[in-house]
C-alpha cells in the first residue's frame, strides 16, 4: 500500500530533482531534447510545466479538472503537430 501512495504522489507531484538527476550523463543535445519534451508531457499530465510561473494556472486545454488525461493527450498531439518538429539543440 506504501508503495502505491508514493506512486500516485509522484504522479501527481512532479519533481525537478527526480527528472534532471542523470542529465549529465547524456550529451548535452541529448539533454536539451529530453528537457523539451519534458515540459510538454508534465503539461499533459498535470496542466503546467515545470518551469510554470508561481500562480500559473492550466491551459483550458491542459486543466486536469476539465479535461481528460485522453483530451490533454490529444490535445497536445495536436499542437506538436502544428508547430512542426522539435526545434533544434542550441549547441548545434
Amino acid at each position: 500500500m506504501t508503495a502505491l501512495i508514493q506512486s500516485s504522489r509522484l504522479l501527481s507531484e512532479p519533481s525537478r530533482s527526480a527528472s534532471t538527476a542523470r542529465l549529465a550523463e547524456f550529451p548535452e543535445t541529448a539533454a536539451e531534447r529530453a528537457l523539451w519534451w519534458e515540459g510538454h508531457i508534465l503539461e499533459v499530465l498535470h496542466g503546467l510545466p515545470l518551469d510554470a510561473p508561481e500562480g500559473a494556472v492550466p491551459r483550458l486545454e491542459f486543466d486536469p479538472k476539465r479535461r481528460s488525461l485522453a483530451e490533454r493527450e490529444r490535445t497536445k498531439t495536436a499542437e506538436l503537430t502544428a508547430t512542426g518538429p522539435m526545434p533544434p539543440p542550441t549547441g548545434s
